[in-house]
């Protein structure tokens, strides 16, 4: 690893680390990842996949025409059964991975919900997209 000047190591910014893992990617899929990684850390692979089963089920019990829920509702309404007030720590590490993985500063809104939060997040990759964002 290469050094700088001042002795610290020179890294790439997070948009062209993540850049080709992103590549060809829709949000969507980008999210599940994401989801999939830190649930992974957290609780272990067995009850990552009971959450993402319960995610599914969940959409079947409603008569959704979909097999799943959007994640950004689900999730947090399980997650909430499931661990109880620590949730939005979960919810906030996944909505930092997002951010760092698209090279976005992470912007704090704990007042809002899982769902807003991520749908501010596409807004502002939508407008990174065409210039209007500063990069973290």
């Amino acid at each position: 690893m290469e050094l700088g000047r001042e002795g610290r190591h020179l890294v790439a910014p997070p948009e062209e680390i993540y850049a080709p893992l992103l590549h060809g990617k829709d949000f969507e899929t980008v999210l599940q990842e994401t989801v999939d990684e830190v649930l992974n850390q957290i609780f272990g692979y067995q009850t990552t996949d009971t959450i993402f089963e319960s995610m599914k089920m969940m959409g079947s019990e409603k008569g959704m025409n979909t097999p799943e829920p959007p994640m950004e509702t689900a999730l947090p309404r399980l997650l909430k059964r499931l661990v109880g007030a620590p949730h939005v720590l979960i919810e906030t590490s996944i909505l930092k991975c997002l951010h760092f993985k698209y090279g976005l500063e992470y912007e704090d809104m704990e007042s809002s919900s899982f769902r807003i939060r991520i749908r501010k997040l596409k807004k502002d990759l939508s407008r990174k997209s065409s210039g209007g964002v500063n990069r973290s």
